[in-house]
């Protein structure tokens, strides 16, 4: 028997690559396989596949179809001050957000997607992006000393 193609059609499973003729991601294949399922071979058997399909599956190089992109849903934060003060922030839709600390510094949080790696090499690892912006928006330091009365005095 001749193995089926994978296809990917953006009318079917919302365009993700699966084998034609059948409802089966290669994405949900692989991921079994990485968790090491027990007997996840003998589960896609049963479903139709070959010996040689999921061999394929677990072979196939996924071709760029589209920019990379982060939508972040929500996201929540602890913001451990340099003070000693948390401050917490909460993000919904958004990839960037600030925080006042009840000190008077003013924190910057940037959620972003960077590669890091393919096939399981890491190229390297990136701590949180985390910066301080300054005192408030419109008045900017180094985060340093806080000059008296600066900051809005509290925490969101």
């Amino acid at each position: 028997m001749t193995p089926r193609r994978i296809i990917r059609d953006e009318r079917k499973l919302y365009g993700r690559w699966h084998f034609e003729g059948t409802a089966i991601p290669i994405a949900a294949l692989r991921a079994d396989a990485t968790a090491r399922l027990d007997a996840f071979e003998e589960t896609y058997r049963a479903a139709g596949l070959t010996d040689e399909e999921i061999e394929m599956a677990l072979e196939f190089d996924f071709p760029d179809v589209r920019k990379a992109e982060l939508h972040a849903q929500y996201v929540v934060a602890t913001v451990a001050c340099s003070c000693g003060e948390a401050s917490y922030l909460t993000l919904s839709g958004f990839s960037e957000g600030e925080i006042d600390c009840s000190c008077g510094r003013l924190w910057r949080v940037c959620v972003e997607l960077e590669p890091a790696g393919h096939d399981g090499q890491r190229s390297r690892t990136c701590p949180p992006t985390l910066t301080c912006s300054g005192i408030r928006q419109d008045q900017r330091s180094d985060c340093g000393t806080v000059p008296p009365g600066a900051g809005s005095g509290h925490s969101r």
